[in-house]
């Protein structure tokens, strides 16, 4: 899959770019990391460490 720039990824959220900027500078919102990471390949323990320790996710994979 390609990268996706923040525009494109507002778009497919129906959202403003601004917003996709906020997520990357504070917090991807809990509902939307699963989607985020299908359309980026950034994985979810990448995006919200918090919710999706990397230990998680070695364990999963």
């Amino acid at each position: 899959m390609k990268k996706l720039n923040k525009s494109q990824i507002a778009l497919h959220f129906g959202i403003t770019r601004q917003a996709v900027q906020e997520w990357f500078t504070n917090q991807v919102p809990a509902n939307r990391v699963i989607e985020l990471e299908k359309i980026t390949n950034i994985p979810r323990h990448e995006l919200r460490p918090d919710i999706y320790p990397p230990e998680e996710y070695d364990k999963a994979s």
